[in-house]
C-alpha cells in the first residue's frame, strides 16, 4: 500500500516568528506532532504536539546558546533540536 507524503504547510498557517532573527516560532493555534512546516525555504518536522501559546524550535539550538523571540534572548538552550517544543525541560531562564 502506497504512503502519501505528508501535507507541507507554511509556517504562517501554525504559527508566528516574530522577528526573522527569532529561533523559535509561537503557536497561534493546536501544532500536532509531525505537521511539517515551511520555514525560511526549508521543511520543517515538528517533533512534539504544541498547543496555542507554546514555543517550538526552527532551528537546532546547541546548549548554551540563547533561545531568542523578538529578536532577544528569552533563554539558554540546554540542547534543543530542530522542531521540539519549547520548555523547561531544554531551556534555563538564564539571559545576558
Amino acid at each position: 500500500m502506497p504512503t502519501s507524503a505528508p501535507h507541507v504547510a507554511p509556517l504562517s498557517a501554525y504559527a508566528i516568528q516574530v522577528d526573522a532573527r527569532d529561533n523559535v516560532a509561537v503557536a497561534r493555534v493546536a501544532v500536532p506532532r509531525g505537521t511539517r512546516v515551511v520555514v525560511g525555504g526549508s521543511e520543517l518536522d515538528v517533533l512534539d504536539d504544541v498547543t496555542p501559546g507554546h514555543r517550538f524550535a526552527l532551528t537546532a539550538i546547541p546548549a548554551g546558546e540563547y533561545v531568542r523571540q523578538y529578536a532577544q534572548p528569552i533563554g539558554t538552550s540546554r540542547g534543543i533540536t530542530a522542531g521540539a517544543l519549547i520548555s523547561h525541560a531544554n531551556m534555563s531562564n538564564d539571559v545576558p
